[in-house]
């Protein structure tokens, strides 16, 4: 757990948060609220919520939001953009779901792509505290992050699988649950400036224990640099489901 947090921390000193607009985000929520999950009134965890991408937007409608993550400093990324906003709806815990004893059940349990759904005990824990919906947004197939890889080369660093394994959807066919299921492909597009581009691949090498070469990173990014604005662009393509199904 140690370990974990401290990637994370390191990971949440570039790591991009809530965004305003027409994102990948608000993309994921209109499938969520199409299939008739309600957020006016409601009491929702966003468990593993990172630097609060959905957890504010679920704030802007929701009765209350449990913000829930093991970076302390992802949940200090989340509190900043709720008070540029005013929400004041939001609490903030900064623990691991397995060792997370809440107070009562949930109207919606709300997962993206996070470690914290590893196994079947995890999902046991989700089903206990699941007052009517649960949301869950998952890899469906590889990813492939075109300013990593190199950047990964550069560096030595020997680029990890992503964790494929469809951790709830086996617990909820295992244990005859009906669920519906929604694929999502496309490419997650971030401009950054040249500053941000450099801090957050510094921040990548030093999160997977290994030291930056300031000099090469700074000649590496060049290649993704766009002529017109003069911002990098870095891509990723993706391959995601999101599941929901009713307690």
């Amino acid at each position: 757990m140690t370990k974990q947090k401290e990637f994370w921390n390191i990971r949440a000193k570039s790591f991009p948060g809530h965004r305003d607009g027409d994102t990948y985000q608000a993309k994921m929520m209109e499938i969520m609220e199409n299939h008739s999950v309600r957020l006016e009134g409601a009491n929702v965890i966003d468990l593993g919520c990172g630097s609060g991408a959905y957890t504010i937007r679920m704030a802007e409608k929701a009765g209350k939001v449990t913000a829930l993550d093991i970076s302390d400093v992802m949940l200090g990324a989340v509190r900043k953009s709720a008070e540029e906003r005013g929400l004041t709806n939001i609490e903030y815990v900064n623990a691991d779901w397995a060792e997370y004893s809440p107070s009562g059940k949930f109207d919606l349990i709300f997962t993206s792509l996070t470690p914290a759904v590893k196994d079947e005990a995890s999902v046991d824990k989700i089903k206990e505290y699941a007052g009517r919906w649960v949301v869950n947004i998952s890899f469906a197939g590889p990813m492939t992050a075109y300013v990593l890889d190199g950047l990964f080369e550069l560096h030595g660093i020997e680029r990890g699988k992503s964790k494929l394994e469809p951790v709830m959807r086996n617990w909820l066919e295992k244990n005859s649950v009906p669920f519906s299921v929604y694929p999502v492909q496309g490419e997650w597009v971030t401009p950054r400036s040249r500053r941000d581009m450099i801090d957050n691949c510094r921040d990548v090498v030093e999160a997977h224990g290994a030291n930056p070469d300031m000099d090469g990173i700074e000649k590496y990014i060049e290649r993704f640099r766009d002529e017109e604005t003069g911002m990098y662009i870095s891509k990723t393509a993706y391959n995601v489901e999101m599941i929901i199904w009713e307690v």
